[in-house]
């Protein structure tokens, strides 16, 4: 749940292409998860209209260490096309790295998914900031094709902190402290 009232729920850019943010447009459809025992529901009051909003602003004061990235069918970026799946993390010192429900749980695709590993498949994961030797498991699955690309977008990286990507299928280790393993 987001509250923009809630100056602690502030947003870090999405990792998707889209302009979506907290706010829902007419004729956008979302998702909501229950995270307790039983039947849930979601209320809408008159007063909780942002009339003003405007559709597409990006409400980002997010000032804390973040990843995004996407994967791509490499026809798809070479072409302008949205990616096929993304993924983003999340680091702040008032986060648990080990899954929990405050992170966003991966919803399938028809086609290839792209998702972090922790204690449960996540699209979206909030971790506490890495140390020295931290590891995040990322996972493809469902290939449609040969060839893809991965992007990545590192915002307010702190500079003592450094990100490897290690591609454990074709044992290649790339120098981008915290390590990616795909």
């Amino acid at each position: 749940m987001i509250d923009a009232s809630n100056v602690s729920e502030v947003i870090a850019e999405s990792q998707y292409s889209s302009n979506a943010n907290q706010f829902i447009p007419p004729g956008l459809a979302f998702f909501v998860k229950n995270t307790s025992a039983g039947n849930g529901s979601v209320t809408f009051e008159e007063d909780d209209k942002t009339p003003t909003q405007s559709q597409v602003a990006i409400f980002n004061t997010y000032t804390n260490f973040y990843i995004n990235s996407r994967l791509y069918k490499t026809t798809d970026l070479q072409n302008g096309d949205m990616e096929s799946d993304a993924i983003g993390l999340r680091f702040s010192e008032y986060f648990t790295t080990l899954g929990s429900d405050e992170d966003a749980t991966k919803l399938d695709n028809p086609g290839e998914n792209y998702a972090i590993n922790n204690n449960e498949l996540k699209s979206i994961d909030k971790q506490a900031l890495p140390g020295d030797e931290h590891e995040i498991e990322l996972m493809i699955v469902n290939y449609e094709t040969s060839n893809y690309t991965l992007s990545f977008n590192l915002e307010k990286q702190p500079e003592n902190t450094k990100v490897y990507l290690n591609d454990a299928v074709f044992e290649h280790f790339n120098s981008t402290g915290c390590r990616i393993n795909l």
